[in-house]
């Protein structure tokens, strides 16, 4: 049989080519639609080569001997890569994930990750929408992908996963600790989003000031209070105020669970001390971390010898959960430095 090469017009696109009969196995292609697995029996001449030229939407089936000029067109920011049994689709900071996972198969989806972290640093959303079943051993490409991406310090959210693939993956330890879930892929991306945002305003430095004041908020009614005083404190003493907000992750849930009511809470909270104190003209840094406790995290910002002192807005009253008394005890016995607490004021109780 004579030798097979690619026409003009397909030469630098990914080509895949079968024989009459036989499936195309391990398709990988860059840009464009996913093609067939399988070309079907209609347009095969037999004894004849055929080729599938991956990039071109309309997925053109075309006999070698009689190919045609076409002008593909090609997304350089969509990947796929057809295995066995699951397709790997990446496209932008997803990577989904449809058919069946009954192996580890990480080491097929290592590149899509690497490429995507080299453009979203931040992390990856794994669109699981398209599962149909996992095994065990399946389930270990999750917590291969989870190790991966956790040492790049980046963060890694699968969402839309089906209930019988979420049955399988709490059954392997590391999985079910580590592997934050998310409802769908727009919250997984507002989640990335948001702490992405919110970050970035804490790695920042200035030098015109004599260190920082710590401003612990957590969204109730004290917030006001605690953004007053933190201003009258920072102008008097020169202070960079690091504006703070904790969002607490329960114990039950890896840290980077994507919680949205309580990641919508934190945006709006500094929001307004950033409005609030940089309109008195002081200089304000976001910050927004996950944390078991607020007490947590304060400990840890107080490590830090430019953190001068804290002023710490306490949550509202709730017998339930012992709070305000249980944030003062733990803030109190756990922080070194300078701290002011500041709770919401108590309405007179009248006769």
């Amino acid at each position: 049989m004579a030798a097979l090469r690619p026409t003009d017009s397909t030469r630098g696109l990914g080509l895949a080519v079968s024989l009459t009969g036989r499936t195309v196995d391990g398709l990988h292609r860059r840009g464009g639609r996913r093609g067939p697995r399988q070309v079907p029996h209609r347009h095969r001449a037999p004894g004849r080569a055929q080729e599938v030229v991956a990039g071109n939407p309309t997925q053109q089936l075309r006999s070698t001997d009689q190919a045609r000029p076409c002008v593909p067109t090609q997304r350089r920011d969509y990947e796929c890569e057809i295995l066995p049994r699951v397709i790997v689709e990446s496209v932008a900071d997803i990577i989904k994930l449809s058919g069946d996972l009954p192996s580890n198969q990480w080491e097929a989806i290592r590149t899509a990750a690497g490429l995507l972290l080299k453009s979203h640093p931040r992390g990856v959303v794994v669109d699981c929408s398209g599962l149909t079943s996992v095994t065990p051993e399946g389930a270990q490409t999750f917590a291969d992908m989870l190790d991966y991406i956790q040492s790049k310090k980046a963060r890694i959210i699968v969402a839309n996963v089906p209930p019988n693939v979420r049955q399988i993956l709490r059954t392997i330890p590391d999985v079910r600790s580590g592997l934050a879930m998310a409802d769908s892929v727009q919250d997984a991306q507002h989640s990335l989003d948001l702490l992405d945002e919110l970050s970035d305003g804490h790695k920042r430095r200035h030098s015109h000031t004599t260190g920082n004041l710590v401003l612990a908020l957590c969204g109730g009614p004290a917030d006001s209070a605690a953004i007053a005083h933190a201003a009258l404190i920072a102008e008097r003493r020169q202070l960079c105020v690091v504006a703070a907000f904790a969002i607490v992750v329960p114990r039950s849930l890896p840290l980077s669970a994507p919680l949205p009511d309580e990641e919508d809470d934190a945006t709006s909270a500094l929001q307004r001390a950033k409005e609030a104190l940089e309109g008195k003209g002081l200089e304000v840094r976001p910050f927004v971390e996950r944390t078991r406790s607020v007490s947590a995290l304060l400990e840890a910002l107080a490590q830090d010898k430019s953190n001068l002192a804290a002023v710490v807005s306490l949550p509202k009253e709730n017998p339930a959960t012992q709070e305000p008394v249980k944030t003062v005890q733990q803030v109190l016995s756990r922080i070194p430095i300078e701290v002011i607490l500041v709770r919401e004021a108590r309405r007179s109780k009248q006769a």
